[in-house]
């Protein structure tokens, strides 16, 4: 899935006895984090983790090739705020999702997936979850 990387030769993966498999935090504990590290409003933070649930779940069945991580929402939680400094316009308004959340997706991590199918599902997510 990244460039550069190999798959691990397995006389190296025998030697390690166990795995850890960890999932992702509950949505509710993945928007507090948003809101806690990056001060961005907890109704924001809550659509942006539903846009990132969906993504997983499309993920989990094969459906596309990259998810919206953790430090995914936090990059584009911190744009949000940057945006929302330059712009004026308050998380109250009811332009806030299309004028700034959304858009700001693109510099945050968007920009950064390379399967066109993927960055074009989570654009729908983002433009049907609110």
């Amino acid at each position: 899935q990244f460039a550069g990387t190999q798959r691990q030769n397995s006389a190296f993966t025998n030697r390690v006895t166990y795995a850890v498999h960890v999932t992702w935090l509950p949505a509710a504990s993945e928007a507090k984090l948003l809101t806690t590290k990056t001060g961005i409003d907890p109704t924001s933070a809550k659509y942006m983790v539903l846009v990132a649930t969906k993504v997983r779940e499309q993920y989990d069945k094969g459906q596309c090739v990259n998810v919206v991580s953790t430090r995914d929402l936090k990059a584009w939680a911190r744009e949000v705020m940057r945006e929302t400094k330059r712009s004026g316009i308050d998380h109250t308004d009811t332009a806030y999702w299309s004028q700034v959340v959304a858009p700001s997706a693109l510099p945050s991590f968007l920009e950064l997936i390379e399967d066109e199918a993927t960055a074009k599902m989570i654009l729908g997510f983002i433009d049907t979850v609110r």
